[in-house]
């Protein structure tokens, strides 16, 4: 793929077991497990977790500071929001990521002085108060990121008057990185089905947020 991922999960995944998609729903082809939170192999095209060359466990702060000095060029938010991640991206976040821009490169642009990498670029696709939105638009104005893809802000939908929507270095779409073609009868319709029958048992339903 031309470029190397590194994977952060919220518990350790050890072993080639561990390290599949696994869907509660597989029917669905994007349904999230309620158990693992993870989105079924299918949709993300390495059914076997083969991609990610690096695996990082994130439960802890510390074990999230350490991913997050792993030298990334583009950080990419999937997490589900729950009182462990609500916020989990703040200045402190944004300050470990920028330390790859003020580290010199190998590759130089003059014989004395080396090249900085550029800055990181975050994309969430996920829920925005996973992230500290005050200190993301101040790390964007900084230039501690590059820039920034957002699904998701807080709230939804963002005042017009925000001033994210003012900053050249952001792109930000309505919510919508979940549709795909034939979503609704491939997915929506199969849930809702499932749950309402579900609700009749009196058992826990699927793709609970």
């Amino acid at each position: 793929m031309g470029m190397h991922i590194i994977a952060c999960t919220s518990t350790p995944k050890t072993t080639p077991a561990s390290r599949r998609l696994h869907s509660s729903f597989p029917s669905c082809p994007s349904s999230s497990s309620h158990a693992t939170h993870a989105t079924h192999a299918n949709a993300m095209g390495d059914d076997e977790g083969l991609l990610p060359l690096e695996w990082h466990a994130g439960g802890t702060t510390a074990q999230l500071h350490k991913f997050l000095g792993a030298d990334l060029d583009i950080l990419a938010v999937f997490t589900p929001l729950t009182a462990a991640t609500r916020h989990a991206l703040g200045r402190a976040e944004f300050d470990i990521l920028a330390r790859r821009a003020q580290t010199p490169a190998a590759a130089t642009t003059t014989r004395s002085r080396p090249a900085a990498p550029p800055a990181p670029f975050l994309v969430n696709v996920s829920r925005g108060p996973i992230i500290v939105q005050d200190a993301l638009v101040a790390a964007l104005k900084d230039g501690r990121l590059a820039g920034a893809a957002l699904d998701v802000t807080d709230p939804e939908p963002l005042p017009a008057t925000h001033e994210l929507w003012q900053l050249p270095n952001v792109s930000i779409t309505p919510h919508m990185s979940w549709c795909f073609e034939d979503y609704v009868e491939d997915c929506v319709q199969t849930v809702l089905a499932e749950n309402v029958a579900r609700l009749d048992k009196g058992v826990r339903l699927v793709n609970q947020i």
